[in-house]
């Protein structure tokens, strides 16, 4: 089982709320990912991350799937990820 944390944020990438949850493989992070957009009416895209693998970001509008965006270093990068710089 994998630990996956979800960072949930607005249109303009503010962080609304995470969770952190095991689960099997990133398919179902994925999945999990559309549910949380669905709890959360309030937020426009998740951020999926496996430690400091970045797994998916998945937005509410089309395409629904989208890179994270990638710092000069090459290295994912998220506002809404502790320790990491905004790109």
């Amino acid at each position: 089982m994998t630990v996956y944390t979800f960072h949930l944020l607005t249109l303009d990438e503010v962080p609304v709320t995470l969770e952190i949850v095991g689960l099997p493989d990133d398919a179902a992070a994925f999945a999990k990912a559309g549910d949380l957009l669905d709890e959360h009416q309030s937020c426009d895209q998740v951020e999926v991350w496996a430690d400091e693998r970045a797994v998916v970001a998945r937005h509410r509008e089309q395409p629904i799937i989208q890179p994270l965006r990638v710092g000069a270093d090459g290295a994912s990068h998220s506002g809404a990820t502790p320790g990491m710089e905004s790109a």
